[in-house]
């Protein structure tokens, strides 16, 4: 498996290129402008409208779940297997977690996302096509909630917060996933 740590654009098209070749890859990306991304099949539920008045990017990248803002500075990880089984996106969330706990942060999972404090700062979705298994994880190091809340029509169940707040940094987060 080859790692790559690209810009969001180039993370895509590594994914889809690695798609068509079949290739198991795991890239990192730190975001670098605001973007949506939304499920294509639908279950994203998000103002259309404030997203076009403001001309925010629509990614339709097909993960499961809902609605995911990213900010500039948030960081991202793509894991494409050939196993339909795959463990990955939960081995790689409780890393994590054990990681927040080792700089003592009261962090846990819940589902399909990672608290810290019982605030959201990660989510993560998984789609199945052509025998491949793609996983993505999301991590927030920016955080708007005025803005998220104008751009997601669901009621959040959780407030995200950033990570930048508890001192853990991008390279921080990379360094353990890529451990």
């Amino acid at each position: 498996m080859k790692l790559m740590t690209v810009t969001r654009d180039q993370a895509i098209k590594q994914l889809f290129a690695a798609m068509q070749n079949h290739e198991e890859t795991l890239i990192a990306f730190e975001n670098d402008r605001l973007c949506i991304i939304t499920n294509p099949m639908g279950g994203s539920n998000f103002n259309r409208e404030f997203v076009a008045q403001n001309n925010l990017e629509i990614v339709p990248l097909g993960v499961t779940g809902g609605t995911i803002v990213l900010n500039k500075g948030d960081v991202g990880f793509g894991y494409l297997s050939k196993d339909e089984n795959n463990t990955w996106l939960a081995e790689t969330s409780d890393k994590i977690v054990h990681f927040f706990k080792s700089k003592g942060l009261n962090a846990r999972r819940d589902k399909n996302d990672i608290l810290v404090d019982d605030k959201k700062v990660s989510g993560n979705g998984t789609f199945l096509r052509n025998g491949l298994h793609l996983s993505a994880i999301f991590f927030a190091f920016e955080n708007s909630l005025e803005l998220i809340k104008s751009i997601c029509f669901k009621q959040m169940k959780k407030v995200p917060t950033s990570l930048s707040e508890y001192g853990i940094t991008q390279a921080d987060l990379i360094g353990e996933v890529i451990k």
